[in-house]
């Protein structure tokens, strides 16, 4: 679908609303998105690209970043570290919500490229969870 703006978007819709697994890519903020939707937002697991390569991988919550995430400046290894959102807002992170083992969340770069399916974000035995980590 292209948005009279030139976003586009690829993926899942019920009831006429963007809801389920879908990629839009916004041309005003360069950022591709792609992940979980709810409602025409992004809600639950999901993975933001911005056009410099810098990345945020976590959770979402009525369209805003939620919660632990991964941030990545570039395609640089080192860049990596762990963040926490609340509301969209960095924020320290709760010390009942310290990284555990499970938040590596999988992406793979390729060429620059970003790649994502819906099984990256499965449980050891394939079943997408409910509810964020």
């Amino acid at each position: 679908m292209i948005f009279s703006n030139g976003d586009t978007y690829t993926g899942d819709f019920f009831n006429d609303e963007i809801s389920g697994f879908g990629t839009m890519k916004e041309v005003e903020s360069c950022e591709t998105y792609t992940g979980e939707w709810d409602s025409n937002k992004k809600h639950g697991k999901g993975v933001i690209v911005k056009e410099n390569g810098d990345t945020y991988t976590g959770n979402f919550s009525n369209g805003n970043r939620q919660g632990l995430c991964k941030l990545r400046k570039g395609d640089k290894e080192q860049g990596l570290k762990t963040a926490y959102y609340r509301y969209n807002k960095a924020a320290p992170i709760p010390k009942n919500q310290m990284p555990a083992a499970n938040l590596d969340l999988a992406v793979s770069y390729s060429l620059n490229k970003f790649k994502l399916s819906p099984q990256m974000f499965s449980d050891d035995e394939g079943e997408i969870p409910d509810k964020a980590p």
